[in-house]
């Protein structure tokens, strides 16, 4: 599966693609929320990482984005966050988003949430493919 990580924080990033990478995760990186969402269409992740908090583009900003984009509007997206205030998270579950790992990441958590959202990260890419063929 091809990840696409987007911190800006280098250690995050580096911890999060190592993880990734061990669990055997193709991974590409963004520092920030803008650079994340101008690789999509030249990267075609079936998973983005995100943290909620960058400079550029947040994540809130990338995710919304990201939903109205016709090719990568079902893409799955787990948020890395500190965030622990409720309405915030009501927040980001209203997005739609898969999960949500809170910071520090712990790594048999964080590959728990990758399990999880495995199945659906091959079946999106899956339908929008069927779509396409269909279209035609």
């Amino acid at each position: 599966m091809k990840i696409l990580i987007s911190d800006d924080d280098p250690l995050i990033r580096m911890f999060v693609r190592r993880t990734a990478e061990h669990a055997s995760h193709e991974v590409v990186t963004a520092q920030h929320g803008r650079q994340a969402l101008e690789m999509l269409a030249s990267e075609d992740p079936d998973l983005l990482i995100t943290d909620l908090h960058m400079p550029e583009l947040d994540g809130f900003g990338l995710i919304n984005a990201i939903r109205e984009l016709p090719r990568h509007s079902e893409m799955p997206i787990i948020c890395l966050s500190s965030v622990k205030d409720r309405d915030e998270i009501a927040k980001l579950i209203a997005t739609g988003i898969a999960g949500y790992v809170l910071k520090p990441v712990r790594p048999s958590e964080f590959l728990d949430r990758i399990q999880a959202v495995a199945p659906r990260a091959g079946a999106w890419k899956a339908a929008r493919t069927n779509a396409s063929a269909t279209a035609r």
